[in-house]
């Protein structure tokens, strides 16, 4: 069972919705969802500090809900956010990730 309220975050990149989510994916399949994200989150912070979460050992994982509430229901583009997230945002407790996304 994961104690996601209590457990710190990690600190959040900076960038625009856009520049994310060609960072994810190069060749633009995930702009589709740009709209969306935009109407709904100030910028690629508040989705990584919405949808980060950091257990009471310090495990992070991206929360599935990010997926729903963006209408990305196609597997391969969820497993582009995922990756993205394992490599920019989440943490173990033996080691801390760096942030370079800016």
């Amino acid at each position: 069972t994961r104690d996601w309220a209590s457990a710190p975050r990690p600190a959040a990149p900076e960038s625009s919705i856009r520049a994310w989510l060609l960072d994810m994916d190069s060749n633009g399949a995930l702009l589709q969802y740009q709209s969306g994200a935009e109407a709904n989150f100030d910028s690629v912070a508040q989705i990584v500090n919405l949808y980060t979460r950091v257990d009471s050992n310090g495990q992070t994982a991206l929360d599935p809900l990010l997926f729903q509430d963006l209408g990305i229901k196609k597997v391969g583009h969820q497993r582009l956010i995922e990756k993205w997230f394992r490599k920019r945002t989440l943490r173990s407790t033996s080691k801390e990730v760096p942030l370079p996304f800016q």
